[in-house]
């Protein structure tokens, strides 16, 4: 790998295992920016037509928390030991930052 934007994966990086956090399906340069004590990693992706999506990986499993209405992209920035996390939406008007709630069990993962 050349180190040219997007050519390396996210990846964790544990106990010296390194495991790869894998990008949701068609979309590409996936970023990780968060974990917490229980694994769980926040970060985003980008679509094909160039969306940022924040995502959290949960137990090897891709989530796409998506943006939220008004925006036009969301990456998530962090997480804490309860799952909730905190993100950036960034909109034509106005940028903010964002709370979502904690990733539960019931969460539909896009990608394994």
């Amino acid at each position: 790998m050349k180190g040219v934007y997007g050519s390396v994966p996210a990846v964790l990086w544990h106990h010296g295992n390194i495991s790869i956090l894998g990008s949701l399906r068609g979309y590409s340069y996936p970023s990780a920016s968060g974990l917490n004590d229980n694994g769980q990693v926040t970060g985003y992706s980008i679509t094909a037509s160039q969306e940022y999506h924040g995502v959290v990986w949960d137990n090897s499993k891709m989530i796409d928390l998506g943006i939220p209405t008004g925006f036009d992209d969301s990456q998530a920035m962090g997480i804490n030991n309860k799952g909730v996390i905190i993100a950036d939406a960034h909109g034509k008007v106005c940028n903010r930052s964002i709370v979502w709630t904690p990733v539960t069990k019931s969460t539909n993962p896009v990608h394994e």
